[in-house]
């Protein structure tokens, strides 16, 4: 996948059941990716975590469903409506805020 701006992108999707698992290698600055992500996130239970950050989740019943320890390790889920607020928790572990 290859985005205007030029970023490659790798993108993995698990094949089990409804949102197995999405796995993104170098992520682009492309906001459109990250409307894309919004838009999977709006509709699937899922949650986006990186290295360091996350989790952000776009349905508030999902929260429900994440591990404790993931919540332990991660700290609790953002709740985002916008790509912008995807890309400012990513910022903020970055130390770009």
């Amino acid at each position: 996948m290859e985005y205007p701006d030029g970023s490659p992108t790798e993108l993995r999707v698990g094949k089990d059941k409804p949102s197995a698992g999405l796995s993104v290698s170098r992520p682009p600055a492309s906001f459109e990716f990250w409307r894309a992500i919004l838009s999977v996130l709006q509709q699937t239970p899922n949650c986006l975590y990186w290295p360091g950050g996350g989790p952000v989740i776009a349905q508030t019943f999902v929260r429900n469903h994440l591990p404790a320890t993931m919540i332990e390790k991660l700290g609790e889920p953002i709740l985002i409506a916008t790509p912008e607020q995807i890309i400012e928790a990513i910022k903020k572990v970055d130390g770009q805020n």
